[in-house]
């Protein structure tokens, strides 16, 4: 390797370290689960969905994707609802401004009014009970809710996940605690932003999982994220060429 060659590959690296740091103390780019209940009766159940971006989201641009119970094939998702129902989802709330949540509550009309008056959404597919995976989708080009029940994933990006697409279902242990998606509320950490690998964001104990897991019904925090001062705390991938 001669002088040039090494002086170049210096500040290729130099370049790359700069870009880390600087990503780790960026903000989310995306929207993302901030908040998760299932409680008891069935219906008292949402989601809640937080804009970590600088700038406002059109929901139109997002759909939910779901399994019932189970994925008949691992990966394959086969529900999808989308934003553009105005019974469901009222056009003049499908906006979400930048550090805001969007709340989607289950389409029953006995909901507590707890949930019903913080909800900007009502969904009348909501399939969360404990063992129902559900993930937030991006759409990208050539789009269709057809594709994406054929398992076509270069239609879409993912998100967030709660839960795992797979057969036979599984109930997970989230914060160390056991079926934490039953009869309990997720609140996504703060500085823990999307996670498309859910066996990450469910961890395995307090200190390693996305999530702190309150009891049923405890919708103290609904309306409402803190996503915390360090922002997005995972680096990009750099991928230097020449």
């Amino acid at each position: 390797m001669n002088f040039r060659e090494r002086i170049f590959g210096f500040g290729r690296y130099f370049s790359a370290l700069l870009l880390g740091a600087m990503a780790t103390h960026s903000q989310a780019t995306e929207i993302y689960f901030s908040e998760y209940a299932e409680g008891t009766p069935y219906y008292d159940r949402y989601l809640e969905v937080y804009n970590g971006s600088d700038s406002s989201i059109d929901l139109n641009d997002y759909v939910l994707a779901y399994c019932l119970n189970e994925c008949a094939t691992d990966g394959v998702w086969e529900s999808v609802q989308v934003f553009s129902n105005n019974t469901f989802f009222p056009t003049a709330t499908r906006t979400i401004a930048s550090g805001g949540v969007y709340v989607i509550r289950d389409n029953n009309g006995s909901v507590s009014a707890t949930i019903k008056n913080a909800a900007d959404g009502k969904n009348p597919n909501m399939k969360i009970s404990g063992n129902d995976p559900v993930a937030l989708l991006r759409k990208e080009t050539g789009f269709t809710q057809a594709k994406v029940k054929a398992g076509d994933t270069s239609v879409y990006t993912v998100m967030d996940t709660i839960g795992d697409p797979v057969n036979p279902a599984t109930t997970s242990t989230v914060w160390g605690t056991s079926n934490g998606l039953t009869d309990h509320v997720l609140i996504k950490k703060q500085n823990k932003q999307g996670n498309t690998s859910w066996a990450s964001s469910k961890g395995t104990d307090a200190s390693d999982c996305d999530w702190v897991v309150k009891d049923k019904n405890d919708w103290s925090d609904i309306g409402q994220h803190s996503p915390g001062s360090g922002g997005d705390t995972t680096s990009p991938v750099v991928t230097l060429t020449g």
